[in-house]
């Protein structure tokens, strides 16, 4: 019940999907069973809510001291959820089983008056009907026909073959499936992706469990064939965990070389450690500490060449039915401050983080390549920020280069060579939303970069530099009026003083009189 929760609650801070943050969880024993039990009760959310509200159950919780972080209120959830919707009992013990086992009358009787206001009979009919035909194992809906065509998608994990069948993995992997029934084909794009039919189960198969297969959409690949990194180089991945991507940069340069992994969050941090641990991944160093509190002139980055910047974003291109669900619990915990903030406040907050990434990473002084990638489909994500970044004092010399220009799908064309970034569609390329863009540091390109800004952003410069001149234009304007206002003021102060100058005389002359 407590690892569902932390799952439930990583999920609800974006930190992955239910699958993958329990699969990268060494610690979860019974992966299925969290699986499960953390999307059904994703599902029932809002009937806990409702069913614990009516109980009056929360008086009573709210007395225990545990009950204040995120993950007790979700193990709460939890616990109802197994109690009404799932083995209509708790295993195990607990003070807070102990309160919600006193409540259990109350609990059922909020159930079944809400079926009865509903005029239904089982408890699946109180769902909406698209999150009834949520299907677990392939965490889609089976009406959905976008996720139903998504076929699933697996890197092959070089460090894990052996060295005899590194020129054909794609055959080792096919002989290691042996007897399993289990169909691939080989991806056109990438040579160390294949992918399987879209209801293929994978996440327990001995390949997955053995690290010599990697699940991962295929776009979530684009970063490290962009870079192209070379064998035997230095590395950073600046935003590490969970840690797909940097053990995808470790098997691209067959174990060579090293790469520096960096994340500020402890548990994630440990995510990280296990998957590179799993993966053979020996020539990654993980550091937890933020990427922006590093000196990019530290002696130990100096022969650093290559930095994949994969920073935090709103996942806006993540094709996940469950989203709408864990969306409902981030604003019921106030997680992100979605309760307060709204959707511009929270992409102008995450395109500036984004911005400050590319920007730190441009501070590098040996390197000389930089991707960037976000799995949203914002363009104040991702156009905006690359804009942003060329336009910058550090990115005055560095270009956009033509990234994995086989790929159709491009950026959105908002500035000159804007299509050399990559995008990624759900709807016509059978991936999630992606974006990729790769920088190179070139000679002084100043004037080149410059150049990269379509007409209509120096109009929209121009027409700033206008509006901060009439500004300016103003300001004397106001000036002379506050020192009118000025001369005004003195001269009545001084017209005052004489005039009590005057009266000061007179009454001194009257009293001299007076005394005589």
């Amino acid at each position: 019940y407590l690892q569902t929760a932390s799952v439930i609650e990583l999920v609800a801070q974006r930190k992955g999907g239910i699958k993958g943050v329990t699969y990268g969880d060494a610690t979860i024993k019974n992966k299925a069973a969290v699986v499960a039990l953390a999307c059904e009760t994703l599902k029932y959310y809002s009937l806990v809510e409702e069913a614990i509200k009516r109980s009056k159950l929360l008086d009573d919780v709210k007395k225990l001291k545990a009950i204040s972080s995120n993950q007790s209120k979700i193990l709460l959830h939890v616990l109802v959820y197994e109690l009404l919707f799932g083995k209509n009992d708790i295993a195990g013990g607990g003070a807070l089983k102990k309160v919600i086992m006193k409540y259990k009358t109350s609990l059922q009787a909020s159930l079944a008056r809400m079926k009865i206001e509903h005029k239904v009979m089982d408890n699946i009919d109180l769902l909406p009907p698209h999150l009834r035909t949520l299907d677990v194992d392939t965490n889609s809906s089976k009406t959905s026909s976008l996720l139903q065509n998504f076929p699933r998608y697996a890197r092959i994990n070089y460090l894990r073959i052996p060295s005899s069948s590194a020129n054909s993995p794609t055959t080792f992997i096919s002989t290691q499936l042996g007897t399993s029934n289990l169909t691939f084909t080989s991806d056109p794009h990438l040579p160390d992706l294949i992918s399987f039919p879209s209801n293929t189960q994978l996440f327990s198969h001995p390949l997955t469990l053995n690290g010599q297969l990697i699940l991962q959409d295929k776009a979530s690949c684009f970063p490290v064939h962009c870079l192209q990194p070379e064998p035997n180089s230095h590395i950073i991945d600046c935003c590490a965990a969970p840690g797909n991507k940097t053990t995808h940069l470790s098997s691209f340069v067959r174990n060579t070389g090293k790469i520096f992994a960096f994340d500020k969050d402890p548990k994630r941090l440990h995510t990280l450690n296990t998957m590179v641990s799993r993966a053979g991944a020996t020539n990654v160093q993980t550091i937890n500490l933020d990427f922006l509190k590093t000196n990019p002139f530290d002696p130990q980055f100096r022969n650093v060449k290559y930095i994949l910047a994969d920073p935090s974003c709103s996942g806006s291109g993540m094709v996940d039915r469950f989203e709408e669900l864990t969306e409902h619990v981030r604003q019921t915990l106030k997680i992100d401050n979605t309760e307060t903030k709204t959707k511009e406040e929270r992409l102008k907050d995450l395109s500036d983080f984004q911005l400050m990434i590319v920007r730190h990473c441009f501070k590098f002084p040996g390197v000389k390549r930089v991707s960037y990638s976000t799995c949203s489909v914002n363009q104040e994500e991702n156009e905006d920020v690359v804009l942003a970044a060329l336009d910058s004092e550090e990115g005055e010399n560095w270009e956009l280069i033509n990234a994995l220009p086989e790929w159709k799908t491009r950026g959105e064309n908002v500035f000159d060579k804007a299509e050399y970034c990559v995008r990624a569609n759900p709807e016509t390329d059978q991936t999630q939303g992606f974006f990729v863009a790769v920088f190179q540091r070139m000679e002084g390109n100043a004037q080149k970069r410059e150049r990269i800004l379509k007409p209509r952003f120096e109009e929209k410069k121009v027409e700033e530099k206008k509006v901060e001149e009439k500004k300016e234009e103003k300001v004397p304007e106001k000036k002379k009026v506050e020192e009118v206002g000025k001369k005004e003021t003195k001269g009545v102060k001084r017209k005052r003083g004489e005039n009590n100058n005057k009266t000061n005389t007179q009454g001194n002359k009257a009293l001299n009189q007076g005394k005589k």
